[in-house]
C-alpha cells in the first residue's frame, strides 16, 4: 500500500538527513557510515516506487519548461545516486567487504564527488517539486495562520535559509568539493558537530529555494506562451 503524502514527505526528509549524516564519516566511523548509506538507498528505491507514475509522464512533461528542468535535475540526481551506490560497493569495508573489488583512489574520488553533487541536486529536486510538498502539508497547517501572514513567514524563513546557505557554501568549501579541488576543510567534531549538520542542511535549503524560484519562472514562461492559459502546476515527481 502506498503511504499517504505526509508520510512520504517524512520518509523523503529522513532520506535527506541520512545523506547529510553520511558526510560526517570521520565522526561516525566506517560501519555507521555504511549503515546510513544502506538506509539511504532503501529509501531512494522506495521513493522511486511511490512516484513511479512520473516516468510514464516524461514525454508530456518535456513539453513544458518546468518539466524539462525537472527531467534534467532528476537525470543528474539519478546519475549521482547511481555513482554513489556503485562506488560504495567498491569502497565498502564492512557491509559489502566480501565483494571482490579493490578500493582504489578513483572509486573513493567518485564516491565523494557523487555525494557532494547529490547534496546540490536533492535541493533542486525538492524546490522544483515544492507544489507537491506544499499540497501535502497545507491541510496540516490550514487555519493556523491567515494566508498573508503565512506567506510572509514562509518567505522570511526562505530568506534566512538562503542567507545561511550562502555562508555555508563558503564555510564548507562547497565549490572546491564539487570540482574535486584540494581543500583544507578539517571539521572539528569535538566542538562544532551541530553546526556541521546545520550548514549542510542549509545548503540543501539554499538550492531548494533556487529550484522553487526556477519553477516559478518556468510557470510564468509557460503562461506567457499559452497566452493567458494557466500553467500546468500539477507536480511531476519521480
Amino acid at each position: 500500500m502506498t503511504p499517504r503524502p505526509p508520510l512520504r514527505i517524512f520518509l523523503d526528509l529522513v532520506a535527506a538527513c541520512l545523506l547529510v549524516a553520511g558526510l560526517a564519516y570521520w565522526w561516525l566511523g566506517n560501519t555507521a557510515h555504511e549503515l546510513i548509506g544502506a538506509g539511504l538507498f532503501v529509501l531512494a528505491i522506495a521513493h522511486n516506487g511511490f512516484h513511479r507514475r512520473w516516468y510514464g509522464r516524461i514525454g508530456r512533461s518535456a513539453r513544458q519548461p518546468r518539466g524539462r528542468l525537472l527531467i534534467a535535475v532528476n537525470l543528474g540526481f539519478g546519475l549521482a545516486m547511481s555513482a554513489l551506490l556503485g562506488s560504495s560497493l567498491i569502497v565498502s569495508r564492512s557491509l559489502f567487504g566480501f565483494l571482490p573489488f579493490e578500493a582504489g583512489a578513483t572509486a573513493r574520488t567518485v564516491h565523494l564527488l557523487a555525494a557532494y553533487w547529490a547534496m546540490v541536486l536533492v535541493g533542486l529536486h525538492v524546490g522544483l517539486n515544492w507544489p507537491l510538498v506544499s499540497a501535502a502539508l497545507r491541510p496540516r497547517l490550514a487555519g493556523r495562520l491567515p494566508p498573508p501572514t503565512g506567506m510572509v513567514l514562509a518567505w522570511a524563513l526562505a530568506a534566512g535559509i538562503v542567507a545561511h546557505g550562502l555562508a555555508a557554501v563558503f564555510t564548507m568549501d562547497l565549490g572546491a568539493k564539487l570540482l574535486n579541488r584540494p581543500t583544507l576543510d578539517m571539521w572539528d567534531f569535538t566542538t562544532r558537530t551541530p553546526l556541521f549538520f546545520v550548514n549542510w542542511l542549509s545548503i540543501i535549503g539554499l538550492f531548494a529555494v533556487l529550484g522553487h524560484l526556477l519553477a516559478l519562472a518556468a510557470a510564468r514562461r509557460t503562461k506567457r506562451n499559452t497566452k493567458g492559459t494557466p500553467a500546468d502546476t500539477a507536480p511531476n515527481h519521480p
